[in-house]
């Protein structure tokens, strides 16, 4: 049982790590845009 969490974990925490960087990613690019759009304006 143990064993088969593990293996869940290990397989999990590279997706897991994966999505949190696109949606950092995401984030920072939208906070790029508005500051550059308020910066224009």
């Amino acid at each position: 049982m143990l064993a088969n969490q593990m293996i869940d974990f290990l397989v999990f925490t590279p997706f897991i790590s994966l999505f949190a960087s696109h949606f950092v990613l995401i984030s920072i690019k939208q906070f790029a845009l508005t500051t550059s759009s308020s910066f224009a304006h």
